[in-house]
């Protein structure tokens, strides 16, 4: 329960920049979850997880600006898309290493723009 409290402060207070690493960071447990329970055979886990991942992706697939993203909403609108469907796909058909290539991008993602909120300078609120 104090974990959840924690979270939901760090949530609450974290600056956009953060809240899109913890964003893909969701995603990317939600992922590894799927992942294991389709080794696993248990559809009582893959497939919330799996619908958990494409909300996910749905979210961030809705937060993009294509007025000032331009060609970088574009692509990651792209991939995300492509993350979907694949997704959705894998409620019928499970492919571990599949997922593990979808979550190995969605990681990458997620390592790209952390260091970029690493250079961003963090604003102080007076």
């Amino acid at each position: 329960m104090m974990t959840n409290k924690y979270r939901e402060t760090e949530i609450l207070s974290a600056a956009p920049e953060r809240l899109l690493i913890i964003t893909f960071d969701g995603l990317i447990a939600a992922m590894t979850r799927a992942r294991v329970a389709a080794a696993a055979s248990r559809s009582d886990v893959l497939f919330p997880a799996l619908e958990k991942s494409r909300d996910i992706l749905g979210e961030l697939l809705a937060s993009l600006d294509f007025n000032r993203g331009g060609a970088i909403a574009r692509q990651l609108s792209s991939i995300y898309v492509f993350q979907l469907s694949q997704l959705q796909t894998m409620g019928m058909t499970p492919d571990v290493r599949m997922l593990e290539r979808l979550t190995a991008q969605i990681r990458e993602l997620r390592d790209a723009f952390a260091e970029i909120a690493a250079r961003v300078p963090q604003m102080e609120v007076a």
